[in-house]
């Protein structure tokens, strides 16, 4: 199963397991085939560096400097390969993308191969088996899904950096993971009700077919340092096609079209850096259904796995900062910006202002402020629920569609103190305040406190405190 998050802070001592390749019981044809593949690509060049990482749940290996060598210091192996290295638990993805959780974080089950051209050129290929149907009796949910990723990493200059990178994403009637990442539900419509539903221990029956999705992602970073100044803008492009179940109960094929736009531009003075952060993703007009017999073109992006990282040190109750865990709208994946670029179907307009300050050496003082909207007007008169914000007039009887209503998410402000008492030995505090926006007023069931009516239900939404604080030790 694929879709573990990227846990902010990982330890060095996690548990490793060595064996040898025979020993790997849930190696793939298509895992050996690109291990053949990056063979016939790498060896022919015995100058060029490469590292080779291969990496199953269970499993540990890794090959360097032409032979094989147990990671925690057993004796050669005598496999062996290019300059470099060749690792056979869920290893980090890495050299895809500069910012966390806008294409590929968290760790992953698959193999990794990064490669060093000249000095001022490197490339990564990665292929991920996000789920694998082996044995309908271990694991009776799981279908057959999987990625491709490459990049290519040009030092053009001191202090300007290009990464383009493409991306490849297939995913057999959706993640029928627990955690659902990169096919998270909005509009309504869930993308990963096509699973065998039965327990581990008793024999799957073939699970159902179609609502298969297909997506190619083209992108690019750059990273440009002039002395106090730096910018770092991404711009990745999505398109593909989804097999979405309408009302009607058919399969339609519905055209992927989507971007993301996200740019970080900084000053830093002495022990002073203050960083402002753009990002823009599209969405559609609230009247536009998904399921109807049209179907549309789908406007949502979606990453391959955010790692539930995305916009790390940029919000405390947005995303979760120092607690880690506490994030806003985080039973409705679809709407929860650390991992949906876009807030449902509506798209999202996101607006960040941070300074930090370096009073000591182990005492520093931030404070970050965001402001956020949709792109299109959100139907406040649908009903929030885990898939999302169902349009209202569709499965609610008695309730007209009445188009979109706001735009305005809410604005942030976060204060955080951090003090390092010894090198591994860090305190952090934070404070936090969520203005929310129009734009979160939702009708939900049953109706409680804070609805009102004016002909339907209407929750308005109130305004999120909060306080966090974290003594973190590493070892």
């Amino acid at each position: 199963m694929f879709g573990f998050p990227a846990p902010p802070l990982q330890s060095a001592s996690r548990k490793r397991e060595s064996y040898a390749c025979s020993a790997l019981p849930q190696v793939t044809i298509r895992t050996l085939l690109f291990c053949a593949l990056v063979a016939l690509i790498v060896l022919p060049f015995n100058s060029v560096q490469a590292v080779i990482l291969w990496n199953d749940p269970e499993t540990t290996l890794v090959y360097e400097n032409g032979v094989g060598t147990d990671i925690l210091g057993g004796a050669p192996l005598g496999l062996p390969t290019s300059q470099g290295g060749f690792a056979l638990p869920g290893q980090p993805f890495r050299g895809h993308d500069y910012k966390p959780g806008i294409l590929a974080t968290g760790d992953f089950p698959g193999v990794n191969l990064e490669t060093r051209w000249a000095p001022n050129v490197r490339s990564t290929l990665t292929f991920v088996q996000i789920s694998e149907q082996l044995d309908r009796f271990i694991a009776p949910n799981q279908k057959d899904s999987y990625a491709f990723l490459a990049s290519l990493e040009w030092d053009v200059f001191k202090g300007l950096t290009l990464k383009p990178t493409y991306a490849y994403g297939f995913w057999d009637g959706g993640n029928c993971g627990t955690g659902n990442l990169g096919t998270e539900p909005y509009a309504g419509y869930n993308p990963n009700g096509n699973c065998p539903t039965v327990v581990a221990g008793s024999l799957a029956g073939a699970a159902g077919v179609g609502r298969n999705i297909r997506r190619h992602y083209f992108g690019a970073d750059v990273r440009w340092t002039m002395g106090p100044f730096s910018l770092q803008p991404t711009f990745i492009y999505l398109l593909g096609e989804q097999e979405v179940l309408n009302r009607n109960l058919v399969l339609n094929d519905v055209d992927i079209r989507s971007f993301l736009f996200d740019t970080i531009g900084g000053f830093r003075t002495g022990p002073f850096l203050i960083e402002a952060r753009i990002m823009y993703t599209p969405g559609v007009n609230a009247n536009q259904d998904v399921q109807n017999a049209g179907g549309g073109t789908i406007r949502t992006y979606q990453m391959i796995n955010s790692g539930t990282s995305y916009m790390n040190g940029w919000s405390e109750i947005w995303k979760s900062g120092v607690d880690y865990f506490g994030t806003l709208l985080t039973n409705r994946p679809g709407l929860a910006l650390r991992q949906a670029a876009s807030y449902d179907k509506y798209g999202r307009i996101f607006f960040g202002l941070a300074a930090d300050y370096a009073l000591t050496p182990s005492l520093t003082l931030s404070g970050i402020t965001n402001v956020s909207w949709t792109d299109t007007k959100v139907d406040t008169k649908g009903t929030s629920a885990t898939a999302g914000i169902t349009p209202s007039g569709i499965t609610t009887a008695g309730n007209p569609f009445t188009g979109g209503k706001e735009r305005y998410l809410g604005n942030e402000w976060v204060l955080h103190l951090t003090y390092r008492f010894a090198p591994n030995v860090v305190f952090d505090i934070a404070g936090a305040a969520l203005i929310t926006g129009p734009a979160l007023n939702l009708q939900r069931t049953p109706t409680g406190f804070g609805c009102v009516t004016d002909g339907n239900p209407t929750c308005q939404s109130r305004d999120v405190y909060k306080i966090s604080t974290r003594l973190r030790v590493t070892f």
